[in-house]
C-alpha cells in the first residue's frame, strides 16, 4: 500500500502513541498485517513535546518583541512621515505572509501556520491603521467583513484550522456589528457564511463549524429585530436552531462535524427558549407582521428539519428536536395567521408548550447520554433543565411554598440523574468517547 505522497494528519503525541499501541494489538490478533499497520500509522504525524515546548517559547518571544516594536513605533507615530507609516503597516503584513510562504515551501508547516496567524492579525491591524493614516471614514462593520474574508482565504491557502477559527470568529463579530448598526439583513452574509463553511469542510475543521454556524441564527435575529412583535421572528430563530441540529444528521454518526452542528443548534434553541417560556413575550405577540426573510427562513428550516427524519440511526435526542421543530412550526403559523383563538388562552397554551418542549429536550438529551455515554449530551440536557427551572422559578419566586418545592424537586431530579450516570460508568469501560 503506497501512502508516501498522501498528506498526513496532525495529531497530538498522546493520540499517536495510542494509535500505535492499538495497531500493534490488531497486528498481534492477526486482524491486519505489518504492511497495513505501517500504512495506518503512517497517515498521522505528531510533533514531540520538546519541539512543542520550543515552539511555544519562540512564539512567546516573538509576541513580546512584536508588542515592544509596536509600542516603540506608537510612541513616535506622529513624527513618522505618512509614506513611512504606510510602508510599515503594509510591509509588516507582506513580510509575515511572505515568510509563511517560504516556510511552507520548505515544509516547515508549524512555522508557516504560526506566521500566517500573525499575518492575519497584522492584516486586521493594517485595515484600521491605513484608514486612520489616509483619513478614510466608512462603516466600521465593513472592516470586519474584509478582515474575515482575507483571513478565510489565508486559512484555505495555508491549510490552517487555527487561522480558519480566527476567520470564523471574525464572521461572527461582523454579523453582530452589522446587525447592531443596521438591524437589517446584510446580503454579504449570503457570500461570507458559505465561504466560511466551505473552508471549514475543506480543512475538516469541526471547530470552525462550531464557531461560524451560530452566525446564521444571529443574522436571522438581527434581520427581524424590528419586527419583534411577530411570531415569525422568534419562530424563525428557533426553527433555524432545529435545522442546524438536523444538518448533523447528514454526517457520520459519531463524527466531530456532526457534533458541531448539533451543538450549534442546541445553543440556539437554549437561548431562544428563554423568551419563549415567558408569558409576557407571548402576550406582546400580534398576528401578522414579520419580514420576507423570516418567512423564508421559517419555511426552509422546517423543510430541512423534516428532511432529516428520513436519515437512519435516530436517537431520542433527534426525535426531541424533530418534535420541537414541528411544534414550533405549528405555533408560528397559528400565531402569525391569527388562528390562535382566545388570546389569553393561547398565551397560556404557548407558554406551557415551550416549557414542555424544553423539558422534552432535557429528558431526551439525558436519556441519549445515558445510553451512549456522551458527556456533551448530558451537559446539554442538564442545561435545558436548568433553563426551564430558572424561568419557571422566577414566575413563582414570590410564593415561598411553590418556589421552595420547585427547587427541592429540581435538586432531587439532578441527584437522580447523577446517580444514573454514575451507575452506567462500569458499562462505559473500554468505550471510546
Amino acid at each position: 500500500m503506497q501512502v508516501t505522497d498522501a498528506p498526513r494528519r496532525h495529531v497530538s503525541t498522546r493520540q499517536l502513541a495510542w494509535l500505535e499501541r492499538e495497531a500493534k494489538q490488531w497486528q498481534d490478533a492477526a486482524i491486519i498485517d505489518s504492511t497495513v499497520r505501517d500504512a495506518i500509522v503512517g497517515q498521522y504525524t505528531a510533533a514531540s513535546d520538546a519541539r512543542r515546548g520550543m515552539l511555544a517559547l519562540i512564539l512567546v518571544a516573538v509576541g513580546m518583541c512584536s508588542v515592544g516594536v509596536l509600542l516603540l513605533i506608537g510612541y513616535n507615530w506622529d513624527q513618522i512621515p505618512r509614506a513611512a507609516r504606510l510602508a510599515l503597516v503594509v510591509g509588516a503584513v507582506a513580510a509575515a505572509f511572505g515568510a509563511s510562504a517560504v516556510a511552507c515551501a520548505r515544509r516547515r508547516l508549524v512555522v508557516a501556520e504560526t506566521l500566517a496567524f500573525f499575518g492575519a492579525l497584522l492584516f486586521g491591524n493594517a485595515i484600521w491603521l491605513v484608514a486612520q493614516i489616509l483619513h478614510i471614514e466608512g462603516r466600521y462593520p465593513d472592516a470586519f467583513l474584509w478582515w474575515a474574508g482575507g483571513v478565510l482565504v489565508s486559512a484555505w491557502l495555508v491549510r490552517s484550522q487555527w487561522v480558519g477559527a480566527l476567520g470564523s470568529a471574525l464572521v461572527l463579530v461582523w454579523v453582530a456589528a452589522e446587525g447592531e448598526l443596521t438591524a437589517a439583513p446584510s446580503p454579504q452574509f449570503l457570500l461570507l457564511w458559505p465561504l466560511a463553511l466551505a473552508v471549514a469542510y475543506s480543512l475538516r475543521s469541526s471547530l470552525m463549524v462550531r464557531i461560524v454556524a451560530p452566525a446564521a441564527a444571529l443574522w436571522v435575529f438581527f434581520a427581524g429585530i424590528n419586527n419583534s412583535h411577530s411570531a415569525l421572528w422568534l419562530g424563525s430563530i428557533a426553527l433555524a436552531g432545529c435545522a442546524m441540529y438536523s444538518l448533523g444528521r447528514w454526517h457520520e454518526p459519531d463524527g466531530r462535524t456532526r457534533r458541531a452542528w448539533e451543538a450549534s443548534g442546541l445553543i440556539v434553541l437554549l437561548l431562544v427558549f428563554i423568551p419563549l417560556m415567558i408569558t409576557g413575550v407571548h402576550r406582546d405577540i400580534a398576528p401578522g407582521g414579520g419580514t420576507w426573510l423570516a418567512t423564508i427562513v421559517a419555511v426552509v428550516a422546517t423543510i430541512a428539519a423534516g428532511a432529516a427524519s428520513v436519515r437512519p440511526s435516530r436517537t431520542l435526542a433527534d426525535d426531541g428536536v424533530l418534535a420541537t421543530a414541528a411544534a414550533t412550526a405549528v405555533w408560528t403559523l397559528a400565531s402569525w395567521s391569527g388562528l390562535s383563538g382566545s388570546t389569553t388562552g393561547f398565551v397560556i397554551a404557548a407558554t406551557v408548550l415551550f416549557s414542555v418542549l424544553a423539558l422534552v429536550l432535557a429528558v431526551s438529551l439525558i436519556r441519549t447520554a445515558l445510553s451512549t455515554g456522551r458527556v456533551a449530551d448530558l451537559a446539554a440536557g442538564v442545561l435545558f433543565a436548568v433553563v426551564f427551572l430558572g424561568v419557571r422559578w422566577t414566575s413563582v419566586i414570590e410564593n415561598l411554598l411553590w418556589s421552595g418545592l420547585l427547587l427541592v424537586v429540581a435538586g432531587a431530579g439532578l441527584l437522580a440523574i447523577a446517580q444514573l450516570w454514575r451507575g452506567r460508568a462500569p458499562r462505559a469501560v473500554g468505550r471510546v468517547s
